[in-house]
């Protein structure tokens, strides 16, 4: 179980979810040019998000989907500030669903907070892969492209803390994919944390610094120790 593999989401009709919200909130029957190119926009990167299919990609390939996701993200925070998400007439009633990479079961909710933070796995997998990527690609172990290589690992790593953090706050239990649990976030902190271990020694071992292998090396040990006790749980 590592984390390069990408979440699959039910593609919605953004802009009939936003003119009914509109019609019911405000009477208008139609949205504005700028709003309709907003939701436009919204549309065509979720239908690119929603089934990404990448396994072994150039890292060229991943950093052009990085930049979708990062797009959809503020398209995301920037609804969130405006308009509420939510079952009521108040609120705007998109229903957001997500399949979970373990049991492949889907789930649903209307949940902003589940939208954003099922987007976010699929970024922290999408920033592990980018560090697998340019990992191939680095056949002559230029010590400044591994240093951007552990670079990726730890946007990815700060994004499955983050995630075990607030995820099972911020979504209903019932609501709460497995790939979100905390144990499962938890194990995912631990192999990213073994990539950055890993990309350390080969500076040190570049730059002849021998006295720090010890303490990696006993640090990466401890982290596989820590991989194999999250997985029995």
């Amino acid at each position: 179980m590592f984390p390069t593999t990408f979440k699959s989401s039910k593609p919605l009709v953004f802009k009939n979810i936003f003119t009914e919200y509109i019609i019911k909130n405000y009477g208008s029957q139609s949205v504005t040019e700028q709003l309709e190119r907003f939701i436009k926009t919204l549309q065509d990167n979720q239908n690119v998000l929603s089934s990404i299919k990448m396994v072994n990609a150039n890292s060229a390939s991943y950093r052009s989907t990085k930049e979708i996701i990062l797009k959809y993200i503020e398209q995301l925070l920037a609804l969130h500030t405006k308009i509420p998400f939510g079952n009521d007439n108040m609120s705007v009633k998109a229903y957001f669903t997500w399949s979970d990479v373990l049991s492949r079961e889907n789930y649903s909710s209307y949940s902003y907070h589940f939208e954003l933070y099922n987007t976010l796995f699929n970024l922290g997998v999408l920033y592990y892969s980018l560090g697998d990527a340019l990992e191939r690609e680095n056949t002559q172990k230029d010590e400044n492209l591994l240093k951007e290589i552990s670079n990726q690992f730890q946007y990815s790593l700060y994004i499955f803390e983050m995630l075990k953090e607030e995820a099972s706050d911020k979504i209903p239990k019932e609501q709460l994919p497995i790939d979100l649990s905390p144990v499962v976030l938890e194990f995912y902190r631990v192999l990213c944390k073994i990539k950055i271990q890993q990309f350390l020694i080969e500076i040190a071992e570049q730059r002849k610094k021998t006295d720090a292998l010890p303490k990696l090396t006993l640090g990466i040990s401890q982290l596989y120790k820590q991989a194999y006790q999250l997985c029995s749980q």
